[in-house]
């Protein structure tokens, strides 16, 4: 099967599928190697802060493990850790690999990991010892997102020379999500540093920055990953073109449209308009999200048996049904009535969970496991653990956003209602409980991808250092002769 949809003209010589992935295979295991050390990292620490949510005494004689430092730690390790990191190497091997071109300068994208890991250690630390922001999605202090910022920068310049020097002159419907990824995330993410951390706005202001980043963030930078992946794995591991090009067009342009206006949520300290416009915005924002489903089930053809052998199209179709679910959750949230009620809960909690677990870890944990055999030219040692990673992770995301989003709603019912703020947390832990289970299954599966990850490594090389020992063994034997 080719690496790219048979429509697409080549305009020049172009690379063969195994010279781009060797040209990637470097900065792709810096990239998606750490970020499954992430993974795992991150949910340990997401699994002790769930605990201490009904065991409090847990840790408790610990400064640096008090639940605000564990549970800052754990999502911003799971986000910039793990989904951010891994997006880029996702997103670096698929414009090379539509542009039918090698990756050009891969150095500099190994050396921008590098510092990107440098950044989320610094990030991490800076959290547990206090040193943390306090804005949720932003709270690495600032010396550790400027260490981010520069390993972005130097990623995002191998991803632009790369797609400049593409050797396909019509551009392939993930070529448009990309494209305007690779230039999303420094934007939103610089100016976020510039109005919070170098030249910090005043008052309420600070909070309307902090909530339109994290709103591009997921909305426009992982949904265009995220979708773009699902366009180029989708058609390819079901051996069919994508079902309609036009209704990726509408995907594209209304996503950028409606999807990079909201995160205001009613009861902030803001002009009335804000949260009402974020409220339109996000109801629009299902329109794309609609579009793009009908395209993943279309070009399925309803022969959803067909991918039941791919784990990468298991990843791929749950983590599409998780983008549109958690679009419908937002938009239904952002309703004043219900935002009133819910805002302040676990329902939150849930969205993000939704989103981020289930919609960007899935889609990302699904081409990690097509991408990592292409480039490292070795199998996967223990592809069963593979499959049994999708199980793992589809039942805590299932878990987790169920717990939490009921939580949420008999926490918001209750309390709008003036009931006993303790019996409310009382009648919470139950679902708490569950959303440990939760934790503990992401866990596993984590240190399933982290384990595989490492002896293919470890295989890979042990081929290479064999080949070399023959090659050298060849060329003494010629000398001989």
């Amino acid at each position: 099967m080719s690496s790219a949809p048979n429509h697409i003209e080549a305009a020049a010589p172009v690379a063969t599928p195994e010279e781009i992935d060797a040209s990637c295979r470097v900065p792709l295991l810096v990239l998606f190697g750490s970020s499954a050390a992430w993974l795992v990292i991150s949910s340990i620490l997401a699994f002790i802060a769930s605990v201490k949510m009904h065991m409090p005494t847990l840790m408790a004689d610990c400064p640096f493990f008090t639940y605000g430092h564990v549970q800052g730690a754990a999502f911003n390790t799971l986000l910039y850790g793990f989904i951010v990191q891994a997006a880029a190497g996702v997103m670096l091997w698929l414009i090379a690999r539509l542009g039918r071109t090698t990756l050009s300068q891969g150095g500099f994208a190994a050396v921008g990991g590098i510092f990107w890991n440098l950044g989320v250690t610094l990030g991490l630390i800076g959290i547990m010892i206090g040193d943390g922001t306090g804005y949720e999605w932003f709270e690495f202090p600032k010396y550790a997102a400027a260490v981010l910022f520069a390993g972005y920068v130097l990623i995002g310049m191998v991803g632009g020379f790369t797609f400049a020097e593409r050797k396909t002159e019509e551009m392939y419907p993930s070529q448009w999500f990309l494209l305007a990824a690779l230039f999303w995330f420094p934007w939103i993410y610089a100016t976020a540093l510039a109005l919070i951390h170098w030249f910090p706005t005043m008052g309420v202001m600070q909070a309307v920055v902090h909530q339109w980043y994290a709103h591009n963030l997921v909305t426009i930078w992982l949904g265009c990953i995220g979708i773009a992946a699902a366009f180029y794995f989708v058609p390819k591991l079901a051996a069919k073109p994508l079902a309609n090009r036009s209704y990726a067009l509408v995907t594209f342009w209304l996503l950028l449209m409606f999807g990079s206006i909201g995160g205001m949520h009613h009861g902030m300290p803001v002009p009335a308009w804000l949260p009402a416009l974020s409220t339109v915005m996000a109801f629009l924002t299902v329109v794309p999200i609609l579009a793009f489903a009908f395209n993943i089930h279309a070009t399925l053809d309803s022969d959803y048996a067909s991918w039941s052998s791919s784990v990468t199209q298991k990843f791929m179709v749950a983590g599409s049904l998780a983008l549109l679910a958690g679009i419908l959750m937002k938009a239904i949230g952002s309703v004043p009535e219900i935002s009133d009620i819910l805002q302040f809960t676990y329902f939150t909690a849930a969205q993000s969970k939704l989103i981020l677990m289930g919609f960007a870890s899935l889609i990302l944990l699904g081409a990690i496991y097509y991408i990592i055999p292409q480039v490292t030219g070795v199998n996967w040692p223990f592809p069963r653990l593979a499959k049994l990673h999708f199980v793992l992770a589809l039942i805590s995301v299932i878990f987790l956003v169920l717990a939490l989003g009921f939580a949420g709603w008999i926490q918001g019912s209750k309390l709008s209602s003036e009931a006993d703020f303790m019996d409310v947390t009382l009648t919470s832990l139950k679902f708490f409980r569950a959303s440990t289970l939760g934790d503990l299954l992401w866990m596993f599966g984590g240190l399933f991808l982290l384990v595989n990850v490492k002896v293919l490594l470890y295989r890979m090389a042990k081929a290479q250092a064999l080949a070399c020992i023959n090659d050298s063994k060849a060329k003494t034997r010629e000398a001989t002769v």
